[in-house]
């Protein structure tokens, strides 16, 4: 059972069912020519507080309900460097409460987020999708300077929107994107280091193929944004010895595309 919105946040809410329709006409040319659906920016500030706007008006009030502007594990852009920005594909499994709920109760996913970094605020911009439009991934990883573009477009159009002197259209929360780290990114990271197995065999159309340990890990960085530089001071290694990784993988499995290479992370199965 859903509970009430905390009666603090009630403006923003409000704030945000009220923008969705301005946000809609915003975003059509964008929705009509690339079958995305869903379209986003959380104006993130040193203090925790959000400014959110987004088009789709029954997400935005599931979000409210279960507070999932809370999800530090999404929103931490703590590893970003000011004034640089970040690309993360966010597609396979829904890893938590948030994820799940969008990809489950309403077919929102397969999304490329944007992590925007600014001295004293960062945007975190969201591109998503259905479900079962898993063809959108080559689309974002190959047109990230396009994407980019629109951004710079949507700031210009909504820029009434973007203004901070209105409290009562700010979300109060409980985390600090700007300074905390993701739990969830630390375990993670943590748990690859860690596991010591030679082989990680694949599941669906790559049955019976596996890889190695490193060549595991540089698909596992890469798949969540990393660059070639950031995977080998994680590794240890080169940036040619990493990509060197990627393109055994490449070679062993057939896969032509960035997003191929991104969608073999979910079929994974590590071994116990």
């Amino acid at each position: 059972m859903l509970k009430d919105v905390p009666l603090y946040n009630l403006p923003a809410r409000e704030f945000n069912e009220s923008s969705a329709p301005i946000v809609e006409s915003i975003c059509e040319p964008l929705f009509k020519n690339f079958g995305i659906t869903h379209f986003g920016c959380i104006r993130i500030f040193e203090d925790g507080q959000f400014l959110r706007i987004a088009n789709n008006p029954e997400w935005t009030r599931r979000y409210f309900e279960c507070e999932f502007y809370n999800d530090l594990d999404l929103y931490s852009m703590k590893q970003v460097p000011i004034n640089d920005c970040r690309f993360m594909p966010l597609i396979g499994a829904p890893f938590n409460k948030h994820c799940m709920a969008l990809c489950s109760e309403f077919n929102l996913w397969n999304f490329l987020l944007i992590y925007e970094r600014f001295s004293d605020y960062g945007d975190f911009w969201f591109f998503g999708t259905t479900k079962n439009n898993t063809e959108i991934i080559n689309f974002y990883l190959n047109n990230k300077s396009l994407l980019k573009h629109f951004t710079y477009y949507f700031k210009n159009k909504a820029s009434d929107l973007f203004i901070k002197n209105e409290p009562s259209n700010l979300i109060r929360t409980n985390v600090l994107p700007l300074q905390e780290e993701a739990k969830e990114s630390k375990n993670i990271e943590s748990f690859i280091k860690d596991i010591a197995h030679k082989k990680y065999y694949l599941d669906g159309k790559h049955l019976g193929k596996s890889l190695s340990k490193r060549e595991f890990q540089s698909l596992f960085f890469f798949s969540q944004g990393k660059t070639m530089k950031e995977i080998g001071e994680k590794m240890q290694l080169s940036p040619r010895t990493i990509e060197t990784y990627l393109n055994n993988i490449k070679s062993k499995l057939e896969c032509h595309t960035r997003g191929e290479l991104c969608s073999i992370v979910s079929n994974i199965k590590i071994p116990f």
